[in-house]
């Protein structure tokens, strides 16, 4: 399970990348209560936010490309969760049909 944990943190980082590239080719896609600039850290704290549907509401998403791409994120971090828990409930109960 060390590699879930791994891979939820690589899901963040990409995500707050492709934010970061987009407020860079599209100023202005994402709106704050402080300037976000071109800080990578903000994007990373709004990826988590939106990966795990926290939802703040401290940097909102204003060009479409921007919603559109919250939305993916959001349900690829319920999804992801979903398999996660899934799995280990199926590992779970065919270690106990073993024993």
């Amino acid at each position: 399970m060390m590699y879930g944990y791994r891979s939820i943190h690589l899901f963040g980082f990409v995500w707050a990348y492709i934010y970061y590239l987009l407020e860079i080719f599209q100023p202005n896609s994402f709106k704050a209560a402080k300037q976000l600039g071109h800080n990578l850290g903000e994007f990373v704290y709004y990826s988590y936010v939106t990966l795990t549907t926290l939802g703040y509401g401290d940097v909102l998403a204003v060009s479409k490309q921007a919603r559109g791409l919250t939305i993916l994120e959001a349900i690829i971090g319920q999804l992801y969760l979903a398999i996660m828990v899934s799995r280990l409930v199926s590992l779970h109960i065919s270690k106990a049909r073993y024993q």
